[in-house]
Protein backbone atom coordinates (compact mmCIF):
# COMPACT_ATOMS: atom_id res chain seq x y z
CA UNK A 1 0.00 0.00 0.00
CA UNK A 2 1.37 3.49 -1.23
CA UNK A 3 0.64 6.17 1.59
CA UNK A 4 0.94 9.51 0.96
CA UNK A 5 0.61 11.40 4.44
CA UNK A 6 -0.02 14.62 2.79
CA UNK A 7 -3.49 13.31 1.98
CA UNK A 8 -3.72 9.97 4.40
CA UNK A 9 -7.25 9.37 5.11
CA UNK A 10 -8.69 8.90 8.29
CA UNK A 11 -9.43 5.39 7.56
CA UNK A 12 -6.11 4.41 7.35
CA UNK A 13 -4.96 6.47 10.57
CA UNK A 14 -7.45 4.41 12.40
CA UNK A 15 -6.34 1.30 10.21
CA UNK A 16 -2.95 2.28 12.26
CA UNK A 17 -4.35 3.07 15.78
CA UNK A 18 -6.29 -0.17 15.56
CA UNK A 19 -2.82 -2.28 15.04
CA UNK A 20 -0.93 -0.15 17.38
CA UNK A 21 -3.46 -1.29 20.21
CA UNK A 22 -3.69 -5.05 19.07
CA UNK A 23 -0.72 -6.37 16.64
CA UNK A 24 2.39 -7.83 18.75
CA UNK A 25 4.63 -4.19 18.88
CA UNK A 26 8.09 -4.52 17.01
CA UNK A 27 10.21 -2.18 15.20
CA UNK A 28 13.46 -2.11 12.95
CA UNK A 29 15.29 1.05 13.42
CA UNK A 30 18.23 2.16 10.97
CA UNK A 31 21.43 4.41 11.59
CA UNK A 32 19.08 7.26 9.36
CA UNK A 33 17.28 7.81 12.90
CA UNK A 34 20.80 8.50 14.72
CA UNK A 35 21.93 10.89 11.96
CA UNK A 36 23.84 13.79 11.77
CA UNK A 37 25.79 12.48 14.93
CA UNK A 38 26.69 9.23 13.31
CA UNK A 39 27.64 8.31 10.03
CA UNK A 40 25.26 6.19 7.66
CA UNK A 41 26.30 2.70 7.06
CA UNK A 42 26.01 3.19 3.61
CA UNK A 43 27.87 0.73 0.87
CA UNK A 44 30.99 0.69 4.06
CA UNK A 45 30.41 -3.19 4.13
CA UNK A 46 30.98 -3.27 0.19
CA UNK A 47 33.63 -1.08 0.48
CA UNK A 48 35.31 -2.88 2.92
CA UNK A 49 34.83 -6.42 1.04
CA UNK A 50 36.05 -5.14 -2.22
CA UNK A 51 39.20 -4.45 -0.50
CA UNK A 52 39.59 -7.43 1.33
CA UNK A 53 39.58 -9.04 -1.92
CA UNK A 54 42.45 -7.27 -3.20
CA UNK A 55 46.22 -8.18 -3.03
CA UNK A 56 46.96 -6.51 0.17
CA UNK A 57 44.07 -5.01 0.95
CA UNK A 58 43.45 -6.45 4.03
CA UNK A 59 45.05 -3.31 6.06
CA UNK A 60 43.15 -0.79 4.22
CA UNK A 61 40.09 -2.27 5.20
CA UNK A 62 41.18 -2.93 8.12
CA UNK A 63 41.86 1.31 8.73
CA UNK A 64 38.35 2.38 7.05
CA UNK A 65 36.44 -0.45 9.41
CA UNK A 66 38.39 1.65 12.73
CA UNK A 67 37.84 5.01 10.90
CA UNK A 68 34.37 4.06 10.88
CA UNK A 69 34.02 3.29 14.79
CA UNK A 70 36.05 5.64 15.43
CA UNK A 71 33.24 8.38 13.83
CA UNK A 72 30.59 6.22 15.74
CA UNK A 73 33.01 6.15 19.27
CA UNK A 74 33.44 9.90 19.07
CA UNK A 75 29.90 11.04 18.94
CA UNK A 76 29.46 9.33 22.32
CA UNK A 77 32.21 11.56 24.07
CA UNK A 78 29.28 13.29 25.41
CA UNK A 79 26.02 12.22 25.11
CA UNK A 80 24.28 14.74 27.23
CA UNK A 81 25.68 16.90 24.19
CA UNK A 82 23.39 15.04 21.43
CA UNK A 83 20.53 16.90 22.35
CA UNK A 84 18.58 16.66 19.18
CA UNK A 85 19.20 12.89 18.29
CA UNK A 86 18.55 12.25 21.87
CA UNK A 87 15.48 14.08 22.30
CA UNK A 88 13.72 12.28 19.10
CA UNK A 89 14.81 8.98 20.23
CA UNK A 90 13.28 10.47 23.79
CA UNK A 91 10.08 11.27 22.05
CA UNK A 92 9.97 7.73 20.18
CA UNK A 93 10.40 6.06 23.87
CA UNK A 94 7.80 8.50 25.43
CA UNK A 95 5.33 7.72 22.87
CA UNK A 96 6.06 3.66 22.97
CA UNK A 97 5.44 3.43 26.06
CA UNK A 98 1.92 6.01 26.28
CA UNK A 99 0.54 3.44 23.98
CA UNK A 100 1.54 0.02 25.98
CA UNK A 101 0.19 1.61 28.46
CA UNK A 102 -3.17 2.52 26.91
CA UNK A 103 -3.36 -1.00 25.82
CA UNK A 104 -6.87 -2.74 27.22
CA UNK A 105 -6.85 -6.27 25.44
CA UNK A 106 -5.72 -8.20 28.27
CA UNK A 107 -5.01 -11.03 25.64
CA UNK A 108 -1.74 -8.58 24.54
CA UNK A 109 1.28 -8.25 26.66
CA UNK A 110 2.37 -4.76 27.31
CA UNK A 111 5.85 -4.95 25.99
CA UNK A 112 7.03 -3.73 22.38
CA UNK A 113 10.00 -4.78 20.89
CA UNK A 114 13.14 -2.61 19.08
CA UNK A 115 15.42 -4.32 16.57
CA UNK A 116 18.31 -2.16 15.30
CA UNK A 117 21.78 -2.42 13.57
CA UNK A 118 22.79 0.85 14.95
CA UNK A 119 25.94 0.52 17.67
CA UNK A 120 24.88 3.99 19.15
CA UNK A 121 23.71 4.20 22.96
CA UNK A 122 21.30 6.79 21.37
CA UNK A 123 18.08 5.02 22.63
CA UNK A 124 19.57 4.04 26.06
CA UNK A 125 20.46 7.69 27.00
CA UNK A 126 17.00 8.34 25.56
CA UNK A 127 15.45 5.69 28.09
CA UNK A 128 16.46 7.97 31.22
CA UNK A 129 12.85 8.36 32.97
CA UNK A 130 10.36 6.77 30.48
CA UNK A 131 7.70 5.38 31.83
CA UNK A 132 8.24 1.60 31.10
CA UNK A 133 11.51 -0.77 31.08
CA UNK A 134 13.84 -0.71 28.98
CA UNK A 135 15.66 -4.37 28.81
CA UNK A 136 18.89 -3.88 26.54
CA UNK A 137 19.91 -7.79 26.83
CA UNK A 138 22.19 -7.35 30.38
CA UNK A 139 21.03 -9.08 34.03
CA UNK A 140 21.51 -6.41 36.21
CA UNK A 141 22.38 -8.74 39.26
CA UNK A 142 24.29 -6.85 42.01
CA UNK A 143 28.10 -7.37 42.31
CA UNK A 144 30.76 -5.32 43.37
CA UNK A 145 32.77 -5.18 39.80
CA UNK A 146 29.63 -3.34 38.12
CA UNK A 147 30.12 -5.97 35.37
CA UNK A 148 26.70 -7.00 33.47
CA UNK A 149 26.14 -10.39 31.23
CA UNK A 150 24.69 -10.27 28.21
CA UNK A 151 21.47 -13.31 28.17
CA UNK A 152 18.78 -13.42 25.59
CA UNK A 153 16.76 -14.92 28.19
CA UNK A 154 16.06 -11.56 29.80
CA UNK A 155 13.92 -11.13 27.01
CA UNK A 156 11.53 -13.08 27.69
CA UNK A 157 10.62 -11.98 31.25
CA UNK A 158 7.76 -10.15 32.11
CA UNK A 159 7.32 -7.66 35.18
CA UNK A 160 4.41 -7.69 37.49
CA UNK A 161 3.12 -4.83 39.97
CA UNK A 162 1.11 -6.03 43.19
CA UNK A 163 -1.62 -3.23 44.56
CA UNK A 164 -0.93 -2.73 48.47
CA UNK A 165 -4.47 -2.06 49.10
CA UNK A 166 -6.09 -5.16 46.85
CA UNK A 167 -5.09 -8.63 45.23
CA UNK A 168 -4.16 -7.40 41.70
CA UNK A 169 -1.64 -7.39 39.19
CA UNK A 170 -0.51 -4.47 37.04
CA UNK A 171 1.93 -5.58 33.97
CA UNK A 172 4.61 -2.98 33.74
CA UNK A 173 5.17 -1.59 30.00
CA UNK A 174 8.53 -3.09 28.92
CA UNK A 175 10.59 -2.26 25.79
CA UNK A 176 12.48 -4.76 24.53
CA UNK A 177 15.95 -3.47 22.71
CA UNK A 178 17.79 -6.18 20.43
CA UNK A 179 20.83 -4.43 18.75
CA UNK A 180 21.53 -7.16 15.81
CA UNK A 181 24.92 -6.06 15.15
CA UNK A 182 26.80 -5.58 18.55
CA UNK A 183 27.28 -1.93 20.59
CA UNK A 184 29.68 0.41 20.84
CA UNK A 185 28.95 -0.68 25.53
CA UNK A 186 29.52 -4.58 24.74
CA UNK A 187 32.84 -5.81 25.58
CA UNK A 188 34.27 -9.62 25.29
CA UNK A 189 35.56 -11.11 28.58
CA UNK A 190 36.79 -14.20 30.56
CA UNK A 191 35.05 -14.51 33.64
CA UNK A 192 35.47 -17.82 35.57
CA UNK A 193 36.98 -19.58 32.38
CA UNK A 194 34.07 -18.60 30.18
CA UNK A 195 34.04 -15.97 27.19
CA UNK A 196 31.05 -13.74 27.86
CA UNK A 197 29.38 -10.64 26.62
CA UNK A 198 29.65 -7.75 29.30
CA UNK A 199 28.58 -4.24 30.04
CA UNK A 200 30.46 -2.41 32.81
CA UNK A 201 29.29 0.81 34.55
CA UNK A 202 32.51 1.68 35.65
CA UNK A 203 34.12 1.93 31.93
CA UNK A 204 30.76 3.50 30.34
CA UNK A 205 32.94 6.56 28.60
CA UNK A 206 35.84 4.68 28.16
CA UNK A 207 35.01 2.91 24.72
CA UNK A 208 37.59 2.14 22.44
CA UNK A 209 37.53 0.10 18.97
CA UNK A 210 37.49 -3.29 20.47
CA UNK A 211 33.75 -2.99 20.77
CA UNK A 212 31.96 -6.04 19.76
CA UNK A 213 30.60 -5.51 16.77
CA UNK A 214 29.35 -7.45 13.39
CA UNK A 215 31.57 -5.89 10.71
CA UNK A 216 33.34 -7.27 7.39
CA UNK A 217 36.90 -8.44 8.24
CA UNK A 218 35.74 -8.58 12.10
CA UNK A 219 37.85 -11.18 13.15
CA UNK A 220 35.94 -11.57 16.07
CA UNK A 221 33.05 -12.91 14.41
CA UNK A 222 34.65 -16.27 14.18
CA UNK A 223 34.55 -16.79 18.30
CA UNK A 224 31.91 -18.74 19.40
CA UNK A 225 30.40 -16.74 21.60
CA UNK A 226 29.75 -13.74 19.69
CA UNK A 227 28.23 -16.27 16.76
CA UNK A 228 26.12 -17.72 18.96
CA UNK A 229 24.34 -14.77 20.37
CA UNK A 230 24.13 -12.54 17.26
CA UNK A 231 22.42 -15.49 15.79
CA UNK A 232 20.14 -15.79 18.47
CA UNK A 233 19.36 -11.97 18.43
CA UNK A 234 18.56 -12.72 14.85
CA UNK A 235 16.48 -15.99 15.39
CA UNK A 236 14.44 -13.38 17.49
CA UNK A 237 13.65 -10.92 14.59
CA UNK A 238 12.58 -13.98 12.47
CA UNK A 239 10.47 -15.82 15.11
CA UNK A 240 8.78 -12.24 16.04
CA UNK A 241 7.90 -11.43 12.82
CA UNK A 242 6.13 -15.06 12.01
CA UNK A 243 3.80 -14.65 15.13
CA UNK A 244 0.17 -14.66 14.24
CA UNK A 245 -1.26 -10.74 14.33
CA UNK A 246 2.43 -9.02 14.01
CA UNK A 247 2.94 -4.89 12.96
CA UNK A 248 6.37 -4.15 12.20
CA UNK A 249 7.31 -0.87 11.48
CA UNK A 250 10.75 0.42 10.25
CA UNK A 251 12.16 3.63 10.31
CA UNK A 252 15.83 4.94 8.99
CA UNK A 253 16.51 1.54 7.52
CA UNK A 254 17.16 0.98 4.32
CA UNK A 255 16.69 -2.62 4.31
CA UNK A 256 20.35 -3.18 1.98
CA UNK A 257 21.30 -5.37 4.56
CA UNK A 258 20.73 -8.84 2.42
CA UNK A 259 20.39 -11.38 5.53
CA UNK A 260 17.32 -9.26 7.51
CA UNK A 261 15.62 -8.03 4.10
CA UNK A 262 15.65 -11.63 3.39
CA UNK A 263 14.44 -12.70 6.67
CA UNK A 264 11.90 -9.98 6.58
CA UNK A 265 10.53 -11.54 2.85
CA UNK A 266 10.20 -14.87 4.02
CA UNK A 267 8.44 -13.41 7.77
CA UNK A 268 6.28 -11.77 5.18
CA UNK A 269 4.73 -14.90 3.85
CA UNK A 270 2.85 -14.41 7.31
CA UNK A 271 0.01 -13.13 5.95
CA UNK A 272 -0.85 -11.82 9.79
CA UNK A 273 1.99 -9.82 9.40
CA UNK A 274 1.96 -6.04 8.80
CA UNK A 275 5.33 -4.71 7.84
CA UNK A 276 4.40 -0.39 7.61
CA UNK A 277 7.86 1.22 6.03
CA UNK A 278 8.57 4.94 6.54
CA UNK A 279 10.49 6.68 3.91
CA UNK A 280 13.13 8.76 4.10
CA UNK A 281 12.18 10.28 0.59
CA UNK A 282 11.10 9.53 -3.03
CA UNK A 283 14.37 7.38 -3.64
CA UNK A 284 13.71 5.27 -0.60
CA UNK A 285 10.07 4.94 -1.45
CA UNK A 286 11.37 3.57 -4.85
CA UNK A 287 13.60 1.15 -3.84
CA UNK A 288 11.30 -0.16 -1.38
CA UNK A 289 8.86 -0.50 -3.92
CA UNK A 290 11.38 -2.92 -5.52
CA UNK A 291 12.00 -4.76 -2.79
CA UNK A 292 8.73 -5.94 -1.83
CA UNK A 293 6.50 -4.86 -5.05
CA UNK A 294 4.85 -8.67 -4.45
CA UNK A 295 3.63 -8.62 -1.01
CA UNK A 296 0.27 -7.22 -0.28
CA UNK A 297 0.93 -6.81 3.26
CA UNK A 298 3.63 -4.33 2.89
CA UNK A 299 2.72 -0.27 3.78
CA UNK A 300 5.12 2.57 2.43
CA UNK A 301 4.47 5.52 3.90
CA UNK A 302 6.11 9.01 2.78
CA UNK A 303 5.54 12.57 1.58
CA UNK A 304 5.22 13.09 -2.21
CA UNK A 305 8.12 15.65 -2.51
CA UNK A 306 9.95 16.26 0.80
CA UNK A 307 11.70 14.53 2.87
CA UNK A 308 10.20 12.00 5.89
CA UNK A 309 12.63 12.18 8.61
CA UNK A 310 12.40 11.01 12.05
CA UNK A 311 11.24 13.89 13.34
CA UNK A 312 8.37 13.44 11.50
CA UNK A 313 7.76 10.27 12.17
CA UNK A 314 7.43 11.10 15.73
CA UNK A 315 5.61 14.25 14.97
CA UNK A 316 2.63 11.71 12.99
CA UNK A 317 3.16 9.11 15.87
CA UNK A 318 2.09 11.90 18.28
CA UNK A 319 -1.25 12.52 16.06
CA UNK A 320 -2.11 9.08 16.25
CA UNK A 321 -1.45 8.61 19.91
CA UNK A 322 -3.77 11.29 20.55
CA UNK A 323 -6.67 9.07 18.63
CA UNK A 324 -6.31 6.67 20.83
Amino acid sequence: MDIDITKYSKEIKDKLIRMLQSCNLNFLVGSGCSTPDIELLGDIEQEINNKLKEAGGKEEAENRLNKFKEKILNAHKDLNNKLETVEEYRKFLDMLSEILHKRSNINIHKKANIFTTNYDLFIEQAANNINAILNDGFERNVNLKNLFKFSTNTFFNTTYNNGQLYNYEFEIPKINLFKLHGSVSWKLKKIDDDDVIIFSDGDKYEYDTDFVSIMPSNDKFEQTVIKHIIYDLIRMYANEIEKENTLLISLGFSFEDKHLLDITRRGLKNSTLNLVIFCYDEKAFESFKSKFQNFDNVSLIHRTGEELSFKGFNKLLTEIINGI
